[in-house]
């Protein structure tokens, strides 16, 4: 297995596509921008996987807040004049 990265957008939904995906392990910010890590199988892995990401401002309404959305943090960005809550799920 390898650690992949994903550069997300700052919005308010998007899918990623990740071939041989496993497990979302973090997001974070890296250069001021949101960074996807995903645990990833090895070799060929068959059809891609999708995962839905949400991300929230704080004071923002979250209306698909459900059991089956994992959280992964709030993240400070540009000196602290953004943050961002970021939730995703797998899409079958």
């Amino acid at each position: 297995m390898k650690i992949f990265k994903y550069v997300l957008e700052v919005t308010g939904a998007q899918e990623i596509s990740i071939p041989g995906f496993v497990k979302v392990l973090s997001v974070a910010v890296q250069r001021n921008e949101l960074v996807l890590y995903a645990l990833v199988g090895s070799g060929d892995q068959g059809a891609d996987s999708k995962i839905e990401v949400t991300i929230i401002g704080t004071g923002h309404e979250f209306l698909a807040m459900t059991t089956d959305w994992d959280f992964h943090g709030s993240h400070v960005m540009w000196s602290g004049s953004l943050v961002w809550h970021v939730w995703s799920r797998y899409k079958q």
